[in-house]
């Protein structure tokens, strides 16, 4: 495969030019999670032109003039697709760089890398169009709307999408991981975000009273304390978990004990054993501590997209395969690697695909390596674009190498 990879390494950087044009125009015209219009019929044209099999994909979720896109390549082929994703949507964030491209829109910029995801994947869309008839089962790009709400995957699923998908894949650019990396991980990589909601009833009254009063507050802030300790003492400590309360809302006025407060935040994990440990101790928790001072504690947990976990078999092939690219002509010079990375806190809706086939996802390196370079979703994310052809040469790669086989 070295000479295929050769070739492909070599046909990534000859579009370097039109994949980098691509992640500017994206860049300057952001859409939101629901809101993927203009980006969606981009992509969906630049792929109609290649002559690929276009559908749109989570129009019920965004309107019928938004909509996500799924381009297959071979649709003729018998057997099950080799799957790419890339992702569409920016954030509600006014950018602060002083890019010559930035944003062009008022408090919605690419802050996380998705306008290259959406490049790279158009870039090994033209890739793959060169080598389609190596294939020997089809190859089916998604370009898919609201990540960053966790909603747009789910949505893909159920739509159908992946019902004819063996494998998928899928790449993350990250803004301090040096150029030439790739951070990959065989099992867990992202964990499970889940929202945390606990109303504490108590009994309202006057300031200078408290006597005839159940505060809540001191109540809520044992629970925020106390819940503390299922991490440090009930979690075993090689099971990494986060509980993080970041909102308190109660009284309005300094006189005042409210009858209410309400404690808001996230839970973190990487098993769905810790996962359901969690749920239920923070239940148990909050309702015995109020309940011993004569409150009630109301717990809601909403359950976000599962823990991101990679094939291991699926993750060492990208992982060689991104070793191989990296020994070619072109990109040798980036000194480049896959290593292998410690999971991360954040989450991914990607994982809604890793539950139903086999795949992997990883991050591609886009920075100096310097660890407080302005990260994901920072109003200063930047990325260097020399790693565009290069995640375009690797997705382009995974696919034909799996689809050839």
């Amino acid at each position: 495969m070295k000479a295929i990879y050769e070739q492909l390494a070599s046909e990534a950087v000859e579009i370097q030019e039109e994949i980098i044009k691509l992640r500017r125009g994206f860049h300057e015209n952001p859409e939101l999670s629901f809101e993927v219009g203009e980006t969606g019929r981009t992509c969906a044209s630049y792929c109609q032109n290649l002559g690929f099999a276009v559908e749109r994909c989570c129009a019920e979720l965004l309107g019928m003039d938004k909509y996500g896109v799924i381009a297959t390549i071979r649709p003729d082929l018998e057997g099950k697709s080799i799957a790419l994703r890339a992702e569409m949507d920016a954030l509600p964030i006014q950018e602060q760089t002083e890019l010559s491209f930035c944003s062009r829109k008022q408090n919605i910029a690419h802050l996380c890398g998705h306008d290259a995801h959406c490049a790279m994947l158009l870039g090994a869309a033209r890739i793959l169009s060169n080598h389609k008839d190596a294939f020997k089962r089809p190859v089916q790009l998604i370009f898919q709307p609201s990540e960053e709400t966790l909603s747009g995957a789910k949505k893909v699923v159920d739509e159908g999408f992946l019902a004819n998908v063996g494998e998928i894949y899928g790449l993350h650019v990250h803004p301090r991981l040096k150029i030439g990396k790739l951070g990959w991980r065989s099992d867990a990589l992202m964990a499970s975000p889940d929202e945390l909601s606990i109303i504490i009833t108590g009994k309202g009254g006057h300031a200078a009273m408290p006597h005839l009063c159940v505060d809540p507050i001191p109540i809520a802030a044992e629970i925020i304390l106390s819940l503390q300790t299922l991490i440090s003492r009930k979690t075993d400590p090689l099971d990494s978990a986060v509980i993080s309360i970041c909102m308190l809302k109660a009284s309005d006025a300094v006189n005042v004990i409210p009858e209410k407060a309400e404690l808001q935040g996230t839970i973190r994990s990487f098993s769905a054993t810790v996962r359901d440990f969690l749920h239920r101790e923070i239940t148990n928790m909050a309702g015995f501590i109020a309940k011993a001072h004569g409150a009630v504690a109301k717990v809601d947990i909403i359950k976000g997209s599962p823990v991101l976990t990679n094939d291991s078999e699926r993750a060492k092939e990208l992982s060689e395969i991104f070793n191989a690219l990296c020994d070619t002509k072109v990109f040798k010079s980036l000194n480049g690697g896959a290593i292998q990375m410690a999971p991360i806190m954040g989450s991914e809706d990607f994982s809604y695909y890793l539950e139903q086939v086999k795949g992997a996802f990883a991050f591609l390196g886009a920075g100096d390596g310097r660890e407080d370079a302005p990260g994901f979703h920072s109003s200063s994310f930047m990325l260097d674009e020399r790693a565009l052809p290069l995640g375009s040469a690797l997705l382009a790669a995974v696919a034909l190498t799996r689809a050839s086989c």
